[in-house]
């Protein structure tokens, strides 16, 4: 179960990074490279859709990644599977993955002897730490991402509405 749990949890990690480095790039790159400016401005609508789609696939995914909510694989399930397969966290386990990647090695013994077996309590404090940081952090956030983006969208509304004035009042003269 854990096998499962973190190659898909790996996944969604993956995904939450590629979105988060590819809006912060289309966020930052320009400013430092005029000539990647002046291509963007020759679709800049395209590109403050495609950074906008990165933003929303970060918040998505971190959603996904820390809800708790039972509808998508969550760091919760993750931390259930350690937990529900916890020997596969046991030093007999460790050491037949060293083996594995390494053969007999002369640091093997040594290294096993002074690896840390976590037991259910640890993962179980981790679970209440990761889930505070996560309401504290991402839910907080959230809220101020999207006012952010609605504050925007009442500012373009009334810019259009001023223009229409502008037009209106002109075309009074």
């Amino acid at each position: 179960m854990f096998k499962e749990h973190h190659d898909l949890f790996r996944n969604e990690v993956h995904q939450a990074t590629g979105s988060y480095v590819i809006w912060k790039s289309l966020q930052n790159c320009p400013a430092n490279d005029i000539a990647l400016l002046n291509a963007m401005n020759v679709t800049p609508t395209s590109w403050i859709f495609i950074r906008h789609s990165m933003m929303l696939s970060l918040i998505m995914t971190l959603g996904r990644i820390f809800g708790t909510d039972g509808d998508s694989l969550s760091i919760d399930d993750l931390i259930k599977s350690c937990i529900i397969d916890i020997d596969v966290f046991s030093k007999s386990s460790l050491r037949d993955r060293k083996l594995q990647q390494s053969g007999e090695a002369e640091w093997l013994d040594s290294y096993i002897d002074n690896a840390y077996e976590p037991i259910e309590k640890d993962f179980q404090m981790l679970k209440s730490e990761i889930i505070g940081n996560y309401t504290e952090m991402y839910i907080s956030h959230l809220g101020i991402i999207y006012l952010h983006i609605q504050i925007k969208f009442i500012s373009t509304k009334l810019m259009n509405c001023g223009k229409l004035l502008k037009l209106e009042t002109w075309k009074n003269y």
